[in-house]
């Protein structure tokens, strides 16, 4: 049998609910997929847990003042703290994704790795985030903002090296490409082959 708390037990219990409802509204929370509507209106029934817990298992003590205390008001279920905020920090960082030049130099030759390329899954993620971040801020997507907010340090350490594996297998891939051109001209006496002819104006 589960021991009962102690009254001084849930008024600390119902406290940090109210604590609780009062960072959601004010500051957000850091919900990576809900917005803070939902959350603070969760917090908002831990209240009402709360008192009810009270007012069943000690129906003949004083009432704590602050079982009293005034109800939080049920939010929006969409509602987003510091919107502006927000959307400000996501602007900044999607800036930064952009204006990385290794983010640049990968986006620009992503294309030329082949898509059975492990790398290729890895590059299209990263470059994914700053998509995701622009489609976030016009779409109003305040949950999605938050989610690239604020941007991490280790992202332009991982651009970095990255941008240095693809230029090594872009290297690998042109060195292949020319070891099987020379074959093949080698095979046909030194002919080019005729796409390739009209590929290059010959």
């Amino acid at each position: 049998m589960l021991k009962k708390p102690g009254l001084e037990e849930l008024v600390r219990e119902l406290e940090k609910d109210y604590a609780r409802w009062e960072q959601v509204y004010m500051a957000g929370s850091k919900d990576p997929f809900w917005p803070d509507g939902v959350n603070a209106n969760l917090c908002r029934n831990h209240i009402l847990c709360g008192k009810r817990r009270i007012r069943e298992l000690y129906p003949d003590a004083e009432m704590p003042e602050i079982y009293y205390r005034p109800l939080p008001q049920e939010l929006p279920a969409e509602y987003m703290a510091r919107k502006e905020e927000l959307r400000s920090a996501a602007l900044r960082s999607y800036t930064r994704y952009i204006s990385d030049e290794n983010f640049c130099f990968i986006r620009n030759h992503v294309e030329r790795i082949p898509e059975t390329d492990a790398l290729r899954g890895i590059l299209d993620a990263l470059l994914a985030r700053a998509d995701v971040l622009k489609n976030a801020v016009l779409s109003g997507d305040y949950v999605a903002m938050r989610r690239y907010v604020p941007f991490p340090v280790s992202w332009t350490v991982k651009m970095k090296k990255k941008q240095k594996e693809t230029q090594d297998i872009l290297s690998y891939h042109s060195q292949a490409a020319g070891c099987s051109d020379k074959t093949r001209a080698k095979a046909s006496g030194g002919r080019q082959p005729i796409e390739e002819c009209g590929r290059t104006g010959l």
